[in-house]
Order: C-alpha cells, then sequence, then structure tokens
C-alpha cells in the first residue's frame, strides 16, 4: 500500500494545475461512490483552494496497491472509473484500507463508511471525524432490495432457499442491512436464505444477468441500472432500518488535527461551504446535472441519491446505532465511547454552519 503524495502532478498529467504542490497540501486518500462525490465536488471547484487550505485527494484502482493523485476533472474521473480497459473501476478502496494508510502517516485525512469508522475506533485506532458526507434519510432512501426479473415473491415465505447479495462496503458490510431486512420478515438469515457477501458491483451486475443470485441490496445507481436493462425490478426501498445509518465521514490522524487545527478548520470551511451553496441550488437546475460525480439528483422509484446535511454535522446517535448493529453481528468485540472520536468544533465555528 503505497501513496505518491509529493509526486509532481504535472508530470502524472491528473491534476489542471499543472504544478507541483508543496507540503502545505492536506493530503487525502478517498473513496468514491454516492456518499463521497460531495467532497470531490468540493475539490473539483476549488473550494479548497479559496479557504487556504490546499489539498490533494488520492485514490487507487479496483485490486491495486499504490494510491495515486485524484484528477480535477469530471471527465478525467469519469474515465479512470469506467473507461475501457482493464485498469478500471478507481475509486473502489476499502475504508480499512484507507485508515490503514492514514495510520501509516500516508495520508493526513480520509473518507470512510460509518463502518470502517467504528471498527478503527474499536481497536483504538488514533482519529478524528470532523464532519460527515451524504447520506440517506428516512423518506428518501438510498438503497433497495432488488429481486432478479422473473423471482416471484408472493409472500414473505417466498424468500426461502433464496441467494441474496450484498455489496462490498466496509467491516461487515451490506450484508448487515440485509439480514436485519430478512429478520423484518419474519426468516431467519442463518437458516432460511443465502447471503453473498462483499460482491463488487461489477460481479453483482454479472451475477443478475447469469442468474447466479435471486436478488441484493442494491444503491440507487445500480437500481435504476437494473430496471432499465430488464434485469432487476425493485422489491422494497429500505425501510426496515433507518437508512441514514448508511453514511461518510471526514476523518483526521489526531495528532495531525492537533497540530494544525487552523488548516483542518479551513479545510471543514471549504467543505461546509460548497454543500451549503450546493442546497442554495434550485432543484431543477439540480436535476438537469447527470454527469456521475456532478449529479446530486436521482429519483427512481422512491430513492434518491445520498444528501450531505447543511451544516455537515457528524450524527453521533446514527454511530452508536450502528455499532449496536456491528456488536450484535460479531463484526466489533464491544461496544466503546465514540464521543471521544468525533470533534464538531471545527464545523460548529464555521461561517456556513452559522447559517
Amino acid at each position: 500500500m503505497t501513496a505518491r503524495p509529493w509526486a509532481c502532478a504535472a508530470a502524472l498529467g491528473l491534476l489542471a494545475t499543472g504544478a507541483c504542490r508543496d507540503h502545505r497540501d492536506i493530503r487525502v486518500g478517498c473513496f468514491f461512490g454516492g456518499r463521497s462525490y460531495v467532497l470531490f465536488r468540493a475539490y473539483l471547484h476549488g473550494y479548497f483552494e479559496r479557504e487556504d487550505a490546499p489539498a490533494v485527494f488520492y485514490s487507487r484502482y479496483l485490486g491495486e496497491t499504490d494510491f495515486v493523485p485524484v484528477p480535477r476533472s469530471q471527465p478525467k474521473m469519469q474515465l479512470m472509473r469506467s473507461g475501457p480497459g482493464p485498469r478500471r473501476n478507481f475509486g473502489k478502496v476499502t475504508g480499512d484500507a484507507l485508515v490503514r494508510a492514514l495510520e501509516a502517516g500516508d495520508f493526513d485525512a480520509v473518507t470512510v463508511g460509518e463502518s470502517s469508522f467504528i471498527a478503527a475506533v474499536s481497536r483504538g485506532a488514533p482519529l478524528v471525524a470532523v464532519a460527515a458526507l451524504a447520506r440517506s434519510a428516512r423518506g428518501r432512501p438510498s438503497e433497495a432490495i432488488v429481486l432478479r426479473k422473473g423471482v416471484v415473491i408472493r409472500s414473505p415465505a417466498d424468500f426461502r432457499g433464496k441467494r441474496l447479495a450484498g455489496r462490498r462496503s466496509g467491516p461487515g458490510g451490506e450484508a448487515i442491512f440485509l439480514r436485519r431486512f430478512v429478520e423484518s420478515i419474519g426468516l431467519d438469515p442463518r437458516r432460511d436464505v443465502t447471503l453473498i457477501e462483499d460482491v463488487d458491483e461489477d460481479s453483482l451486475r454479472r451475477d443478475f444477468r447469469d442468474g447466479s443470485i435471486d436478488g441484493a441490496l442494491c444503491r440507487v445507481e445500480m437500481t435504476a441500472q437494473l430496471v432499465r436493462d430488464g434485469f432487476g425490478v425493485v422489491y422494497r426501498p429500505m425501510d426496515w432500518v433507518d437508512p441514514a445509518l448508511s453514511q461518510g465521514l471526514i476523518v483526521f490522524r489526531r495528532d495531525f488535527a492537533a497540530r494544525h487545527p487552523d488548516r483542518v478548520a479551513r479545510f471543514v470551511r471549504a467543505y461546509a461551504r460548497s454543500v451549503h451553496d450546493e442546497a442554495l441550488v434550485p432543484q431543477s437546475t439540480r436535476a438537469a446535472e447527470t454527469s456521475k460525480g456532478l449529479r446530486t439528483v436521482l429519483r427512481f422509484d422512491g430513492l434518491d441519491l445520498p444528501q450531505a446535511d447543511d451544516p455537515p454535522l457528524v450524527r453521533l446517535d446514527l454511530l452508536k446505532q450502528m455499532q449496536t448493529l456491528l456488536v450484535q453481528d460479531g463484526v466489533v468485540a464491544k461496544a466503546v465511547d465514540l464521543t471521544p472520536f468525533v470533534n464538531s468544533g471545527f464545523l460548529e465555528n464555521t461561517d456556513a454552519a452559522a447559517r
């Protein structure tokens, strides 16, 4: 797992600035998906430079170990995410890998999902969450149970013997939510169904096409694609647990935040202002943007993309609820006090948070 934080961006041909950054850059390791694109847009539109918090973002390709700079270009980003050839799926990196790189000193901050964060602090990782990324909410979930077209479910009992898949998504994966779904319909997830965990998105699409699974817990973009391509049908948007439990976080090394509170504050202020400015854009204008990464609205069959709160405060109550589920499923050994690992002070003192 190697980062190249001081490589010249111009030589790599990835950053629009065309210049090598100095040591004042905040090095941010990222995954990319529905919850984290809100931070990418702040990066793309220059918010961090305007707040004197220059940053360089890094991620890596699925299956690779080296982190490389994230392009400040949506078309380049899209090409790296899903372009032709074997080197694709840029940004598909686990929260655990990002936390390990943070601990190794490769980054000053990382983006992680709630499960990766909880698993890390449960073992005493020296980090602190300073702001939330996007998340789902009651009434506008971002995930649903999608059945393979042709699978007939007339009653909950019809799920017996079915094979249900969960996407790769941090410690415990989305199988945690799948298990709660199966329990909510009165079945035993250990005996009545087969749960397949940690399936990457490409494999999930293939499994729907070839019939090797009967259904899956899918995010809105994949749900829309499967339905439009004729491979899936929406059975039930997530409502059996609070969909807001699925959230992303911006996490700093604790020692970096202690040594450079002013830099962290400027970084958080830049991000919060980007979120606030997005919230001011009329809904009709937002709905007209369809480019992946820039799109903020995707209404489909009761689902929508995750949204960032304004201000994007970390919800400690949601983290505690998720920790309870992780303990119940044996992903973490016991509950710990999460309060020392969350610092909303950087955000609460910003101008955007006061609005």
